[in-house]
């Protein structure tokens, strides 16, 4: 069940560098209205950088297409592709399902967030039917007057939006309300639902332009808007359009509930582009002809995007996975092809005041979803194209990873 994968040939240990004190960067912070403004100078590479040395892998799923996410708590693990869920006990390796798909009462289409609460009671929201779903600690559906939410009038889910061919919504429930995303993958807009029905706006990303290549529609401009957000039940939603390094950032329990993080960053040059081998794009077929054609089709501008992915991983930790020249391929390459990627992604940490902490070095084919303890965990992909839920020991950085603010 635990098959350590160590990647000691490519990934070399490096410990908390620097001073204590991370003085490379420097911090302004003023206030606008609800908003704190929080002005981060320093280099791209910190000195308080730590990578790691090994990816533990713990759960492989055989009944998911993919790990898409995952919800960790009461000594449970909880996995969904979108389609199904299926929990893992951590102490003994059982697997079991948890609900079934469906429409019928306690049954749900899709699966998108997903939370386990301190007894076990593993709740999910089907956004497609209107429905928050809990289940037990042995996946089975509960009632009504089985649930142990605050308020059913915080878990009410709306039409946030008129319907778009392929539009995608995540939801996710608050104490203080429900927040959701709508939109394509160049436009969002992300709203809080007060109590009264209405819907309050927190922040918007603007549409981005599209062009076609060889008949398939994509983006005109490689590295122009994306709408990249992530979403907690505790820590709120967080925002960016990529281009530039500025995040804003939802917080439902602060004094001032939006931050926004402005940092500055040295973006790397587009034209550092390398096209794959012909015989990788042959090994896919067509999407290999499409992909090719987009990405040597679209403008690239001068600059690369300053921020790839945004991750809140509880505790009040932002991960802010950032672009720089190890990043040598076009981003439609670099998802289908991992011999591609560096041997790491940097990720810098930010705490809920704004705090950058540091910096992470990570395997590339390690996406971090939840940090627990001292462990970082996510989701791995595997040598052979499976999935695996995984997790990184952060051993000498998780003094500062967790650290209260200065």
């Amino acid at each position: 069940m635990r098959t350590a994968v160590c990647a000691a040939a490519i990934l070399a240990l490096s410990a908390c560098g620097g001073d204590a004190d991370h003085r490379d960067i420097s911090t302004t912070r003023t206030v606008a209205g609800d908003t704190a403004v929080v002005t981060i100078r320093g280099p791209n590479q910190l000195s308080r950088t730590w990578t790691a040395s090994a990816v533990q892998t713990e759960w492989t799923p055989p009944e998911l297409r993919a790990v898409r996410r995952i919800a960790l708590g009461a000594g449970l693990i909880a996995a969904t592709d979108g389609r199904q869920v299926v929990a893992l006990r951590r102490e003994g390796g059982a697997t079991f399902p948890v609900g079934v798909s469906g429409a019928g009462p306690g049954e749900y289409r899709r699966a998108a967030s997903l939370a386990i609460d301190s007894v076990g009671q593993i709740t999910l929201v089907d956004p497609g039917q209107g429905r928050v779903l809990q289940f037990d600690a042995a996946g089975r559906a509960l009632t009504s007057n089985q649930r142990q939410l605050a308020s059913p009038a915080h878990w009410n889910i709306v039409s946030i939006a008129p319907a778009h061919p392929g539009s995608t919504r995540d939801v996710v429930a608050f104490d203080r309300g429900v927040i959701s995303t709508d939109g394509l993958e160049d436009s969002m807009r992300v709203v809080q639902l007060l109590d009264d029905g209405n819907v309050h706006t927190l922040f918007e990303v603007p549409d981005g332009l599209w062009a076609k290549f060889g008949g398939m529609n994509a983006k005109r401009e490689a590295y122009g808007h994306r709408a990249i957000v992530t979403v907690d039940g505790e820590d709120g939603a967080a925002v960016s359009t990529g281009t530039d390094y500025l995040i804003r950032w939802w917080r439902p329990d602060a004094t001032l509930p939006m931050l926004r993080i402005e940092r500055e960053w040295r973006r790397a040059a587009a034209g550092q582009n390398r096209e794959p081998a012909e015989e990788l794009l042959d090994g896919i077929g067509q999407m290999g002809e499409q992909i090719a054609t987009v990405a040597r089709g679209q403008e690239r501008g001068e600059v690369k995007n300053a921020i790839d992915q945004l991750v809140l991983v509880g505790h009040g930790r932002l991960l802010v996975k950032v672009v720089d020249s190890t990043a040598q391929y076009h981003p439609f390459y670099l998802g289908w092809f991992p011999e591609l990627r560096p041997p790491h992604w940097t990720w810098e940490v930010f705490d809920a005041d704004g705090e950058l902490l540091g910096q992470l070095r990570l395997p590339s084919a390690f996406t971090p979803h939840r940090l627990l303890e001292c462990q970082l965990w996510g989701v791995m992909e595997e040598a052979d194209g499976s999935q695996s839920v995984a997790r990184i020991d952060l051993a000498d950085a998780c003094a500062w990873v967790l650290s209260a603010r200065r």
